[in-house]
Protein backbone atom coordinates (compact mmCIF):
# COMPACT_ATOMS: atom_id res chain seq x y z
CA UNK A 1 0.00 0.00 0.00
CA UNK A 2 1.67 3.16 -1.35
CA UNK A 3 0.26 6.51 -0.74
CA UNK A 4 -0.04 9.54 -3.12
CA UNK A 5 0.17 12.74 -1.74
CA UNK A 6 -2.66 14.25 -3.99
CA UNK A 7 -4.96 12.28 -2.21
CA UNK A 8 -7.60 13.45 0.37
CA UNK A 9 -10.03 11.34 -0.08
CA UNK A 10 -10.73 8.19 2.04
CA UNK A 11 -10.91 7.18 5.49
CA UNK A 12 -8.74 6.05 7.95
CA UNK A 13 -8.89 2.56 7.17
CA UNK A 14 -5.89 0.83 7.93
CA UNK A 15 -6.85 1.62 11.45
CA UNK A 16 -10.05 0.44 11.28
CA UNK A 17 -9.01 -2.44 9.35
CA UNK A 18 -7.14 -3.61 12.41
CA UNK A 19 -10.34 -4.68 14.10
CA UNK A 20 -11.78 -4.71 17.60
CA UNK A 21 -8.76 -6.51 19.47
CA UNK A 22 -5.71 -4.32 18.41
CA UNK A 23 -7.96 -1.14 18.46
CA UNK A 24 -9.10 -1.82 22.18
CA UNK A 25 -5.91 -3.22 23.20
CA UNK A 26 -4.28 0.39 21.46
CA UNK A 27 -7.14 2.31 23.90
CA UNK A 28 -6.30 0.58 26.75
CA UNK A 29 -2.69 0.98 26.40
CA UNK A 30 -3.43 4.54 25.63
CA UNK A 31 -5.48 5.24 28.92
CA UNK A 32 -2.98 3.60 31.01
CA UNK A 33 0.22 5.49 29.46
CA UNK A 34 -2.14 8.88 30.32
CA UNK A 35 -2.67 7.86 33.73
CA UNK A 36 1.12 6.91 33.88
CA UNK A 37 2.16 10.36 32.62
CA UNK A 38 -0.61 12.46 34.89
CA UNK A 39 1.09 10.92 37.90
CA UNK A 40 4.35 11.64 36.69
CA UNK A 41 2.95 14.82 36.06
CA UNK A 42 2.99 15.38 40.24
CA UNK A 43 6.85 14.70 40.87
CA UNK A 44 7.80 17.26 38.10
CA UNK A 45 5.04 20.42 38.93
CA UNK A 46 5.79 21.23 42.19
CA UNK A 47 2.73 22.91 42.83
CA UNK A 48 0.93 19.63 42.14
CA UNK A 49 2.43 18.18 44.85
CA UNK A 50 1.24 20.77 47.37
CA UNK A 51 -2.44 20.67 45.86
CA UNK A 52 -2.61 16.60 46.27
CA UNK A 53 0.15 15.40 48.64
CA UNK A 54 0.61 11.84 49.01
CA UNK A 55 3.66 11.52 46.77
CA UNK A 56 3.73 7.67 47.76
CA UNK A 57 0.56 7.25 46.53
CA UNK A 58 1.18 8.76 42.83
CA UNK A 59 4.61 6.64 42.78
CA UNK A 60 2.64 3.32 43.41
CA UNK A 61 0.04 4.40 40.82
CA UNK A 62 2.45 5.31 38.09
CA UNK A 63 4.64 2.23 38.34
CA UNK A 64 1.81 0.20 38.40
CA UNK A 65 0.05 1.92 35.31
CA UNK A 66 3.50 2.25 33.93
CA UNK A 67 4.10 -2.03 33.89
CA UNK A 68 -0.19 -2.69 32.85
CA UNK A 69 1.22 -0.50 29.78
CA UNK A 70 3.78 -2.41 29.05
CA UNK A 71 2.08 -5.66 29.70
CA UNK A 72 -0.88 -5.06 27.60
CA UNK A 73 0.97 -4.17 24.76
CA UNK A 74 3.63 -7.50 25.23
CA UNK A 75 0.08 -9.13 25.26
CA UNK A 76 -1.38 -7.46 22.24
CA UNK A 77 1.12 -6.42 19.78
CA UNK A 78 4.01 -8.54 20.23
CA UNK A 79 1.77 -11.51 18.70
CA UNK A 80 2.93 -11.02 15.14
CA UNK A 81 0.99 -14.05 13.91
CA UNK A 82 -2.39 -12.23 14.27
CA UNK A 83 -2.69 -10.86 10.36
CA UNK A 84 -4.32 -7.28 11.75
CA UNK A 85 -1.31 -6.54 13.70
CA UNK A 86 1.39 -8.00 11.69
CA UNK A 87 -0.70 -6.01 8.71
CA UNK A 88 -0.64 -2.70 11.08
CA UNK A 89 3.00 -3.80 12.48
CA UNK A 90 4.24 -3.77 8.27
CA UNK A 91 2.72 -0.53 7.16
CA UNK A 92 4.15 1.24 10.22
CA UNK A 93 7.43 0.26 9.35
CA UNK A 94 7.39 0.62 6.02
CA UNK A 95 8.95 3.98 4.67
CA UNK A 96 7.84 5.15 1.66
CA UNK A 97 8.40 7.50 -0.81
CA UNK A 98 5.15 9.51 0.19
CA UNK A 99 6.37 9.32 3.88
CA UNK A 100 9.36 11.49 2.47
CA UNK A 101 7.88 13.78 0.82
CA UNK A 102 5.48 14.07 3.35
CA UNK A 103 7.77 15.13 5.93
CA UNK A 104 10.14 16.94 3.32
CA UNK A 105 6.89 19.50 2.46
CA UNK A 106 5.53 19.76 6.06
CA UNK A 107 9.44 21.01 7.11
CA UNK A 108 9.88 23.09 4.10
CA UNK A 109 6.31 24.80 3.78
CA UNK A 110 5.51 24.71 7.54
CA UNK A 111 1.94 23.25 6.61
CA UNK A 112 0.78 19.67 6.68
CA UNK A 113 0.76 18.43 2.69
CA UNK A 114 -2.16 16.11 1.30
CA UNK A 115 -1.51 12.75 2.29
CA UNK A 116 -3.65 9.31 1.48
CA UNK A 117 -5.36 8.66 4.77
CA UNK A 118 -5.71 4.83 3.53
CA UNK A 119 -1.69 4.66 5.33
CA UNK A 120 -0.79 6.65 8.29
CA UNK A 121 1.51 9.28 7.06
CA UNK A 122 5.35 10.31 7.78
CA UNK A 123 4.32 12.46 10.78
CA UNK A 124 2.47 9.48 12.09
CA UNK A 125 5.58 6.71 11.35
CA UNK A 126 8.16 9.33 13.42
CA UNK A 127 5.74 9.46 16.17
CA UNK A 128 5.38 5.86 16.32
CA UNK A 129 8.81 5.10 16.67
CA UNK A 130 9.95 7.83 19.40
CA UNK A 131 7.52 6.65 21.64
CA UNK A 132 8.66 2.90 20.95
CA UNK A 133 12.03 4.21 21.63
CA UNK A 134 11.07 6.07 24.86
CA UNK A 135 9.09 3.53 26.39
CA UNK A 136 11.91 0.92 26.11
CA UNK A 137 14.24 3.94 27.32
CA UNK A 138 11.39 4.60 30.52
CA UNK A 139 11.13 0.76 31.40
CA UNK A 140 14.25 0.75 31.91
CA UNK A 141 15.53 3.51 33.66
CA UNK A 142 12.17 3.00 35.62
CA UNK A 143 13.38 -0.26 36.79
CA UNK A 144 16.63 1.47 38.11
CA UNK A 145 14.31 3.73 39.72
CA UNK A 146 12.25 1.30 41.07
CA UNK A 147 15.16 -0.90 42.35
CA UNK A 148 17.62 1.70 43.04
CA UNK A 149 19.34 -0.08 46.21
CA UNK A 150 20.22 -2.91 43.74
CA UNK A 151 22.78 -0.14 41.19
CA UNK A 152 24.97 2.29 41.90
CA UNK A 153 25.11 5.99 42.50
CA UNK A 154 26.22 6.91 38.54
CA UNK A 155 23.44 4.10 37.23
CA UNK A 156 20.49 6.31 39.56
CA UNK A 157 21.46 9.81 38.59
CA UNK A 158 21.58 8.63 34.54
CA UNK A 159 18.67 6.87 35.35
CA UNK A 160 16.51 10.21 36.71
CA UNK A 161 18.39 12.54 33.62
CA UNK A 162 17.01 9.96 31.35
CA UNK A 163 13.64 9.24 32.27
CA UNK A 164 13.26 12.95 32.73
CA UNK A 165 14.26 14.01 29.61
CA UNK A 166 11.93 11.14 27.98
CA UNK A 167 9.24 11.83 29.81
CA UNK A 168 9.55 15.63 28.58
CA UNK A 169 9.78 13.95 24.91
CA UNK A 170 6.92 11.82 25.16
CA UNK A 171 5.08 14.80 26.82
CA UNK A 172 5.62 17.06 23.45
CA UNK A 173 4.82 13.89 21.47
CA UNK A 174 1.27 13.16 23.00
CA UNK A 175 0.50 16.92 23.23
CA UNK A 176 1.19 16.98 19.44
CA UNK A 177 -0.82 13.93 18.61
CA UNK A 178 -3.20 15.11 20.74
CA UNK A 179 -3.16 18.67 19.06
CA UNK A 180 -3.75 16.71 15.09
CA UNK A 181 -6.89 14.59 16.81
CA UNK A 182 -8.36 17.59 18.05
CA UNK A 183 -8.10 20.28 15.49
CA UNK A 184 -6.60 18.72 12.15
CA UNK A 185 -9.53 18.20 10.06
CA UNK A 186 -8.11 14.71 8.32
CA UNK A 187 -8.26 12.80 11.36
CA UNK A 188 -11.48 13.55 12.54
CA UNK A 189 -12.83 10.87 9.88
CA UNK A 190 -13.99 11.43 6.23
CA UNK A 191 -13.72 15.34 4.73
CA UNK A 192 -15.91 16.96 5.80
CA UNK A 193 -16.03 20.37 3.34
Amino acid sequence: MKAHLGETKGDLRWYRDLGRKPAFLHNLASVLFFISLLSALTFYVGGLQAIFGNREFFREVHVITGIACIAVMAVGYFPLRDRPIAKAWNVLTSWTIADSRFVRGWISSGRRPTYSRRTPNGGQKIATAIIAASMVVLIISGLILRFFRYFPYSFRVGSTIAHTVFFYLIMAVVVGHLYFVVVDKFNRGPNKE
